[in-house]
């Protein structure tokens, strides 16, 4: 079992009939008084405070409708830090905003598709080549363009992106 210097310094101390001399932790964010803090009644807007903190007394149910309103699209997050930064960097206007293009509508299905390690960093050095972010983009332009080419015009259209 290792000590540290502390645990050393405090029965050295206690030993001599004095006490050691710790620094004083500050008081937890968490129990009852945090607890009374988070109950209070939150600013329904934006605008009660100014700077990187001016959310800090919302809940996330309020969050959440602040997410919907600036980035123009409804969010299932309960992450407070994500919720702040994704609506700060809308303001700033360096994230899209609106509905976006390659949602898919209504049930969805996963499809798998299997490839070697080889033939997939082949196919992403492809994508960003083509100047897709993203290999699923890539994938699915692949896709619709495939059915475009063999007569198949009205699926390839159901195909987001």
């Amino acid at each position: 079992m290792t000590k540290t210097k502390g645990a050393t310094k405090a029965k050295a101390a206690t030993r001599a009939g004095t006490k050691a001399k710790t620094k004083a932790k500050p008081p937890s964010k968490r129990g009852k008084a945090g607890k009374a803090a988070s109950e209070a009644p939150a600013p329904t807007t934006a605008t009660t405070a100014s700077g990187r903190h001016r959310w800090k007394g919302m809940s996330i149910e309020d969050l959440q409708a602040l997410y919907t309103e600036t980035v123009g699209r409804r969010t299932d997050s309960s992450e407070r830090g994500y919720l702040t930064w994704k609506i700060r960097e809308a303001e700033a206007g360096r994230v899209p905003v609106g509905p976006r293009k390659d949602q898919i509508e209504g049930p969805k299905v996963a499809v798998t598709i299997l490839f070697g390690t080889d033939t997939l960093a082949a196919i992403d050095a492809v994508a960003k080549e083509d100047g897709f972010p993203k290999r699923l983009a890539y994938l699915r332009d692949a896709i619709r363009r495939g059915l475009e080419m063999r007569g198949h015009a009205k699926v390839a259209a159901l195909i987001p992106g």
